[in-house]
């Protein structure tokens, strides 16, 4: 399950992986050009892996991420036996390879990613303003999108059909029976790829604003999704950061608001979240029970809706800054929290990004540091990672195992903390490659 997106700073993803990988990362290189890319052979932690990006799954316990440089984008596999291999992209921005081994083709800036229950990898081709495949055979083909920001057409079959928005990247998310919806920004709608790859438009139709509120998504409109989430009931969730709500999109097809007045501010904690009011709401993550968690990032906060509608803080006080560890959460400061993540036993997971940490909610409500000193250096690794360093940590992932994986954007690393509190750089250098990453940020 994805628990993505973030408002403020890098845009980073955080997922809940399916299964343990090992550190001793090996890494191998297809086909291409541009970019000099580590050779074959090199282990993953000597090998520099650009800007990580979002992190997804498989199920099959392989880990895949993009990686940004100046020239272009690429993703990069990890599998479980920790080889590293680059299986999309060539480090040059454009638009080529449909057909052929996607290691050879050319994208524009790759944003979101998500997996079918086929195994068949989605991408958001941002810049490209199309959605790519990549089967399970390493070929790439284009599904939707024409490359022009008309917005026009309902099907792949005229090649139009989705246009997307520049970066930030487009968020993605599948639902329980495998559509894909996507945020396609030519009409600030939340377009769907069904499994016959008809695209129609399932919210936020009518240009950028707040309307429809109770009627068809269809006819409703909505400020620039931050990020989205699909429970196993069908429902779809939007954060609309622009307009301080969180939205629902229900298996009927009807759009409502599930928090947020539209007002930016805070309040409402104890009462039902359609009162209450955000700021900036970014990224997303549903617990087994169905409660959902927001990065409230605007207000310092982490929110959560309960299932019967009931809104509630569970980390940070409303003010920027750094305190509280061993503490209650609610008594602690966060600042530019972005991604979230929960786990198995409940324990929710902050990428605490201005703050360099990444920290950790228990069951009980106590905040602690689990990886991070606050400093913007990289040192320490090999050792307890309340002494390790981060430069703006975007990410964060649990595995089943309790090891926490986290994106450190601009050491241009992922690293990993285990379950006795020790961290370890799980690939990259600190090295972006053989030229600048190509980041974007956002206040």
């Amino acid at each position: 399950m994805v628990a993505k997106i973030a408002r403020a700073g890098f845009w980073i993803g955080a997922v809940l992986l399916g299964g343990g990988l090992s550190a001793q990362s090996i890494i191998t290189t297809f086909a291409g050009v541009g970019i000099e890319f580590p050779p074959a052979g090199v282990r993953a932690l000597d090998a520099p892996v650009g800007a990580p990006g979002q992190l997804v799954p498989d199920g099959q316990g392989n880990l895949y991420f993009t990686s940004h440089y100046i020239g272009g984008s690429v993703i990069f596999r990890l599998d479980a036996s920790g080889n590293l291999t680059r299986i999309a992209g060539t480090g040059r921005t454009g638009y080529s390879g449909d057909g052929g081994l996607a290691s050879a083709a050319l994208f524009s800036r790759i944003g979101g990613l998500a997996f079918d229950g086929a195994g068949n990898l989605y991408v958001a081709d941002s810049n490209g303003n199309r959605v790519r495949k990549i089967d399970t055979h390493g070929i790439v083909s284009t599904v939707a999108g024409s490359g022009f920001w008309d917005g026009s057409g309902s099907t792949i079959g005229g090649d139009r059909g989705i246009a997307l928005p520049p970066p930030p990247p487009a968020p993605l998310t599948f639902d329980a029976i495998g559509n894909l919806y996507i945020y396609d920004g030519a009409k600030g709608r939340i377009a769907k790829v069904d499994l016959g790859g008809t695209v129609t438009t399932v919210a936020a139709v009518g240009g950028y604003g707040f309307g429809g509120e109770g009627e068809p998504a269809t006819s409703a409109s909505l400020g620039a999704p931050w990020g989205l989430a699909a429970d196993p009931a069908g429902n779809l969730y939007v954060s609309d950061g622009h307009f301080h709500r969180v939205r629902r999109v229900d298996a009927a097809g009807n759009i409502a608001t599930v928090a947020g007045t539209g007002t930016k501010g805070f309040g409402g904690d104890g009462g039902p979240a359609v009162q209450a009011e955000l700021n900036g709401p970014a990224g997303l993550a549903l617990d087994t029970a169905g409660n959902l968690y927001i990065s409230d990032s605007g207000n310092a906060r982490i929110r959560k809706i309960s299932p019967s509608g009931q809104i509630s803080t569970v980390a940070g006080n409303g003010v920027f800054g750094f305190a509280g560890d061993g503490g209650p959460a609610l008594q602690a400061q966060l600042n530019g929290a972005e991604g979230v993540a929960v786990d198995s036993a409940g324990s929710l997971f902050i990428a605490d990004r201005d703050n360099r940490r990444i920290r950790k909610v228990n069951s009980a409500g106590m905040i602690t540091t689990i990886a991070g000193n606050g400093t913007a250096q990289y040192l320490r690794d090999n050792g307890p990672a309340t002494a390790g360093q981060f430069l703006f940590p975007g990410g964060v992932a649990v595995d089943p195992l309790g090891n926490v994986y986290v994106s450190d954007t601009e050491h241009h690393r992922v690293r990993k903390v285990d379950t006795a509190g020790w961290i370890t750089t799980f690939a990259g250098t600190g090295e972006p490659g053989s030229g600048r990453t190509d980041r974007h940020r956002r206040r």
